[in-house]
């Protein structure tokens, strides 16, 4: 006889049904909880895996007792408490808080007031020149011409600037002495205007291209021109052009250096400062050039004028291969750029 289910005899079926549903119950929650159990296990061994990867990780790190002992401030040598400035490093920004940098196009290395043109300089004509204005519709807009100095022509094209310059310097020999004798025979010429000259001096190597120039000769009461020197009074002129700005650009004595001889009439403008500056060293240009190469804008040239402003003068190499050349500045002060037509810029700083 099979006593299995003694227990419930006297239970109604539902009864019965009721207890069988209660063991299923019990048995899922065992089931369940072994299941929780096991994710449990298998979440703290993969917390124990991550945090011993890290650990590892973190050995691989040099530790600072393996460095070795550091030195001691007092042992250092002074210089090695200066921040190093690295020029070559783009990413860094300027040492110096007053300086910062402009990108100069690689043509703009062959123009401006201090490019030299010479047998072995040739000029680069740019595609065009705004600078350029006609020197005897100036004089007329300005109702003086002739009652200063006088024209060659009527043709005559000059840089404004120097054109500006010009104009002073002679007024102001006109109020020194009443001479409005001085006559302008020479100014910009062209490539053609060169050949057309047949002068020794090929086209493209002739100072006059850049329209910085001119030729100054006297105007006699006989109408005949003579050499600017021919009367002590035009003196003045070579005395007090450095103050306008001109130097003469083939002075005696340099033939061996510009290539040109018996011109000394011929005035070059280049600025007030560098034109007192060759003043004082007895420089022409050719020489002047090389001397400011050798000064940087961590150690420029400095030049006091003669009315006691303090000027900055230093050199940058262009840079190679057509590039945009990066040119240090002052943030604090006013500055020029210009070529030198020989690699490279001359940046004068006006410093008060």
């Amino acid at each position: 006889m099979d006593n299995r289910n003694a227990p419930h005899r006297g239970l109604s079926r539902q009864q019965r049904q009721a207890i069988r549903a209660s063991k299923q119950r019990r048995t899922l929650i065992a089931i369940a909880l072994c299941f929780a159990l096991i994710l449990l296990m298998f979440f703290i061994l993969l917390c124990d895996n991550i945090i011993t990867a890290i650990r590892d990780s973190r050995t691989d790190l040099p530790d600072d007792s393996e460095q070795g002992e550091q030195p001691d401030d007092s042992e250092q040598d002074p210089e090695d408490d200066q921040t190093p400035d690295d020029p070559d490093d783009g990413n860094d920004a300027p040492v110096d808080p007053g300086v910062t940098y402009v990108n100069a196009p690689a043509a703009q290395a062959q123009q401006g007031p201090l490019i030299l043109i010479n047998e072995t300089h040739e000029y680069m004509f740019p595609s065009v020149n705004n600078n350029l204005i006609n020197v005897y519709d100036s004089q007329s807009a300005a109702k003086i011409l002739s009652k200063y100095f006088q024209l060659s022509g009527s043709h005559l094209l000059m840089d404004k600037s120097a054109y500006n310059a010009f104009n002073k310097m002679l007024t102001a020999f006109f109020e020194e002495t009443g001479l409005n004798t001085v006559l302008i025979t020479t100014a910009y010429r062209s490539y053609q205007d060169q050949v057309n000259t047949g002068s020794s001096v090929p086209a493209g190597f002739s100072d006059s291209h850049a329209g910085l120039s001119g030729a100054l000769r006297v105007f006699d009461s006989n109408g005949k021109t003579a050499d600017l020197s021919s009367d002590p009074v035009y003196n003045w002129i070579y005395e007090h052009c450095h103050e306008y700005g001109f130097i003469v650009r083939y002075p005696d004595g340099k033939e061996a250096l510009t290539g040109v001889s018996d011109y000394n009439y011929y005035f070059r403008y280049v600025g007030y400062v560098h034109a007192y500056a060759m003043k004082l060293n007895d420089m022409c240009l050719e020489e002047y050039i090389s001397y400011v190469k050798g000064y940087t804008n961590e150690a420029p040239l400095t030049v006091t004028g003669e009315d006691g402003t303090a000027y900055e003068i230093y050199y940058v190499p262009a840079a190679t291969g057509g590039m945009d050349t990066s040119i240090p500045v002052p943030t604090e002060h006013a500055y020029a750029i210009s070529g030198d037509n020989d690699g490279g810029f001359i940046i004068t700083v006006t410093l008060s």
